[in-house]
């Protein structure tokens, strides 16, 4: 009997743990209400709720949660509907989210659903609810896998995360690798890849993707955050994308839309760096959407009179360096150029790169 109980309390453990479980059948009554994948369940039939200006404001009780969609360019005469935000409901009025540069309200939609019946958006199984009070190893419009952030995420819900999946190398901390499995599919997978274990786009994909669906796109990209570029709203700080392979002009408006909705980091501040000069009869070049920021070299750089080669925190005495003179190490040293033959020194300005 003792055997049969142990067992049973494992059993029932198990079934506590399951990512699977609905938030709606998570209390005493955990076995009546099946969850997203489980037998006898039925997907809540959302309401829809009108929106009637920007930022985009409803009415809500705290039993409700609103999905946001924006309809986006997907070609030179074609759209595509995206979900932008899942936000729960507040008592009142509730302000639904967007982080990039907004829309005018007849570009968005809002569905409404219950907290007590949730849906499943991604597809991925688990519930819209759960996956949203669990943010950071879920994201509701994510059916990525839920992953370790020593292996990556599928959400950078703070700094913190993304200096935690930013390479530790030679490189500045603020640069990750990033992936969107089947892009032109119902629901793409989005991948922020811990660069620092994963030096290879492939490598990481191999061990977290399966087997891509025949002709869908998979998307590479890198991403990095420079606190010194001026954003769309005149902050200070940008996100800003490059596209590796699998790319087009109109791809790029999706992938926007897709880290925008998976970065709650995001306060309006993304921008897509194309990886060459766009022609100049490009759509890059003709490009006239302020929801997609296109960020060349000369942003990064405007007007900029010192550039760190090797950027580091160090101390010393600076001393202003004459014909002849011989730098000691706890000098930093300034040089018209610098000298052929230099010894250790606390550091080094020159006027000249």
């Amino acid at each position: 009997m003792l055997r049969l109980a142990l067992t049973l309390a494992a059993l029932l453990a198990l079934h506590a743990l399951s990512p699977y479980q609905s938030v709606a059948g998570a209390g005493d009554d955990a076995g009546s209400t099946p969850g997203p994948c489980e037998d006898g369940y039925t997907a809540p039939t959302p309401v829809a709720v009108a929106v009637t200006g920007v930022p985009v404001v409803v009415t809500s009780t705290t039993n409700d949660y609103f999905v946001l969609y924006a309809t986006i360019p997907a070609g030179p005469d074609a759209t595509r509907e995206v979900p932008v935000s899942v936000t729960r409901g507040e008592a009142g009025t509730t302000t639904l989210t967007d982080r990039l540069q907004p829309l005018s309200a007849d570009k968005y939609r809002v569905e409404k659903y219950q907290v007590a019946s949730p849906g499943d958006l991604d597809g991925d199984c688990v519930d819209d609810i759960t996956e949203l009070d669990g943010l950071g190893a879920y994201h509701p419009l994510n059916p990525g896998k839920k992953i370790g952030v020593g292996e990556g995420s599928v959400v950078v819900d703070s700094e913190e995360t993304f200096k935690t999946l930013a390479y530790k190398g030679r490189a500045p901390y603020n640069f990750i690798k990033f992936m969107i499995f089947d892009l032109d599919g119902g629901n793409p997978y989005v991948y922020f890849v811990n660069t620092n274990k994963y030096l290879a786009h492939d490598t990481f994909a191999d061990k977290w993707h399966n087997p891509p669906r025949a002709g869908s796109t998979t998307v590479y990209g890198e991403m990095e955050y420079s606190p010194n570029v001026v954003a769309s709203d005149g902050s200070l700080g940008v996100y800003h994308f490059t596209l590796l392979r699998g790319w087009t002009y109109w791809q790029a408006h999706h992938v926007n839309e897709l880290l925008a909705a998976t970065m709650p980091v995001l306060e309006n501040n993304l921008a897509y760096r194309p990886r060459i000069k766009p022609l100049a009869n490009s759509p890059e070049a003709q490009h006239s959407d302020d929801r997609l920021v296109i960020l060349e070299d000369e942003d990064l750089h405007p007007d900029v009179a010192f550039v760190p080669l090797n950027q580091a925190e160090g101390y010393g005495l600076l001393r202003l360096m004459e014909d002849g003179d011989e730098p000691r190490p706890i000098d930093i040293a300034i040089y018209k150029s610098l000298p052929n033959d230099l010894p250790r020194v606390a550091g080094t300005i020159t006027t000249i790169p």
